[in-house]
Order: structure tokens, then C-alpha cells, then sequence
């Protein structure tokens, strides 16, 4: 979806509430105390958790904000990548709308890609 398409069906508000929401539950990234767990793009979002622990959290906060505002994940485009010493391991899966996410090592993100 374009993202001025996207800009017209959902209110940019709703998407300020799930960042808000994420930071205030102590879920995702910060750099100097700058929250940095939610990076958006039209309909493109980009999460960052210092666990798998917090990123289940974090996608089960998506999901309800989802289900408030009918949209639906396409969870065969979403992707997960662990970046740390261990990321070869076997972990618990992170899971959106009953769909466990595929780890991969590396991902793209508006146009830019990000590996290990």
C-alpha cells in the first residue's frame, strides 16, 4: 500500500498510541533515553527488543492495536533477526496472529538491508 493510500485509511494518531504504548511498557530499544523500539514507514514497521521475551510482548501489543483498527498482518512478509553473540541458537519462537516469524540473517527495511 502506498503510503499515502495508508495515510488516508488509518489515522496517523492510532500509530502515535501504539508507540506510546510500547514505550510505556517498558518494551523495545532506547539510545540515551530516546525510544527507538518502534520505527515506522507508512505500513512498514520495524521492531526492536533487547529479548524475545519483550519482542512477544511487543507483537502482542501490535496485534491488539490491529485488531482495534481491522487490519491485518501479511505474517509471510514479516521477519525476525536476532543480533547477538548466540544468534545461531535455537530460542522460542516470536509469534504474530498465531504465525511463527522465520529468523533470517539478514533483513531489508525501506530499501536498506541489515544483516548480521
Amino acid at each position: 500500500m502506498s503510503p499515502i493510500l495508508f495515510a488516508i485509511y488509518i489515522d496517523v494518531h492510532a500509530f502515535i498510541w501504539m508507540i506510546i504504548r510500547l514505550n510505556q511498557d517498558g518494551c523495545g530499544c532506547q539510545l540515551q533515553s530516546v525510544y527507538l523500539g518502534c520505527l515506522l514507514c507508512a505500513d512498514d514497521i520495524m521492531l526492536l527488543s533487547h529479548s524475545l521475551c519483550a519482542m512477544n510482548f511487543m507483537l502482542k501489543i501490535c496485534e491488539d492495536f490491529a485488531a482495534e483498527y481491522d487490519l491485518k498482518f501479511s505474517t509471510y512478509k514479516y521477519l525476525a533477526i536476532r543480533i547477538v553473540y548466540r544468534h545461531n541458537k535455537l530460542c522460542k519462537p516470536l509469534v504474530l496472529s498465531s504465525n511463527n516469524l522465520q529468523f533470517v540473517s539478514f533483513v531489508k527495511y525501506l530499501s536498506r538491508h541489515y544483516a548480521l
